[in-house]
Parts: structure tokens; sequence; C-alpha cells
């Protein structure tokens, strides 16, 4: 009896390791030899049509995205801080409206690349700035804030390519330090996406207040509207 029980176990063991060797096992989010984070598994799934000429490969796959999907506008990771985004909750005017083919023609000309050495493009790479962009970089391309202010960028741009500075009609009352941060770091990885994209020679998105005045205070605390904004110098 106690043999027969050990055969089955044995026979079950093994049923369990067949069954788990045809599991598709993929690693988390790695960096690539060339500073790109990619995510074989989100990709395989998000683009069906590539799963089903490369599998699981992560070989494959990333060689794709590499030669094909980056310049067709495809994610190599999970968009971020799209789910929430608070920070909404502190606007006291619509954001600025673009069709879908529009918000698609913008995204595909800036795509998001996120990279080991992407401090090289911020504007001022001092130490706060570099760690600053360390703990938040992520893609925001489906964060509606990011996208409102980079097709807005984008299509001032296209209009007139001798302005320097920008004002973004996207308005803010901020509620909280933590929206504050919210949307410093939405316009840190904007900036960077913008510069990544080659859009212009150096830009900077940031907040200030609406009125061009200084206030002191805490953001979050005076109770001042403040409006998203952009510098853009292009290169010699």
């Amino acid at each position: 009896m106690k043999n027969k029980m050990m055969r089955t176990m044995l026979g079950m063991g093994g049923a369990v390791v067949m069954l788990l060797s045809s599991i598709d096992v993929y690693a988390a989010p790695k960096t690539m030899a060339d500073g790109t984070v990619f995510d074989a598994e989100y990709y395989a799934e998000t683009y069906p049509d590539v799963k089903a000429a490369f599998g699981n490969d992560e070989a494959g796959l990333y060689n794709h995205y590499v030669n094909f999907g980056k310049a067709e506008g495809r994610q190599p990771v999970a968009p971020q801080a799209q789910a929430t985004c608070n920070v909404l909750n502190d606007l006291v005017a619509p954001l600025p409206e673009f069709s879908a083919e529009a918000n698609a023609a913008y995204t595909k000309k800036v795509p998001v690349k996120i990279g080991k050495n992407d401090s090289k493009y911020l504007w001022f790479a001092d130490e706060y700035s570099v760690k600053h962009l360390e703990r938040c970089r992520a893609d925001y391309s489906g964060n509606p804030i990011y996208q409102a202010a980079r097709n807005y960028i984008l299509q001032e741009w296209e209009k007139d390519k001798s302005q320097s500075v920008m004002n973004i009609p996207i308005y803010f009352v901020l509620s909280s330090k933590e929206n504050a941060d919210e949307l410093s770091d939405i316009c840190i990885n904007l900036s960077v996406d913008l510069k990544k994209a080659k859009v212009a020679g150096t830009v900077q998105v940031s907040y200030c207040a609406a009125d061009g005045c200084i206030h002191m205070g805490k953001s979050w605390e005076n109770g001042v509207t403040h409006c998203m904004s952009c510098i853009i110098i292009e290169d010699d």
C-alpha cells in the first residue's frame, strides 16, 4: 500500500513538472544592453501579432521592438502613472482637447524610451534633478495631463518655432504636497521625453504661478493658480 501511494505521488509530481514546464515564464522588466528597459511579457501580451510571430522568445521580441516596434509607437514596458492621477482633482479648467488621431500622432512622435542615462537629457543635471528623475522616471504617455501638455507643446511648436517660452493652458490650484510632487514628476518626464525625441534642442517643462508673480510659501498651501509652462531652445 505504501509503495502504491509513493508511485501515485511520484506520478502526480511528474504531471506537475510537465505542467510547469508548459507554462510561459517571463523575467521582470530588465535593462537591455543599449539601456532600454524592456518587458518581454508585457510586449508579447500587448501585441498579439508580435507574439504570433515570436512566441515568448525574449530576444526575438526585443529585436522586433528595436527594428520595428519603436518606430511604430509600440511600448517596451507597461505605461505607468496613468491608472491614478490625483492632481487631476486640482484642475480649475478643462484640459486642452485633442482628437484621437492627433493624440496618436503626437504619441508616435514622442515615444517614451526609458534608459539608464536619461539624466543627460535634463536641462539642469544638478544633483537634485538627477535624483528626482531617478526616483520618478516612468512611462507617463497614458497620463491625461502629460498627454494634454505634450500635445499642446507639439501643436504650438509646429505653428511657430521661434517661440522660446510657452504658457500651457493647464491650470491648477494645488491642494497637497503629494499632488505638487506628482505634477513635478509629470513635468520632468515630459521634458526628458521631448528632448530624447529631438523635438527641439533643449526643453524644460515646469509649472509656475499663472499670474507671473513670485508668491511666498509652499505652492500647495498658498491657494495660487498655477499653470504649466515650457521653455524651448533650439541647438545651433
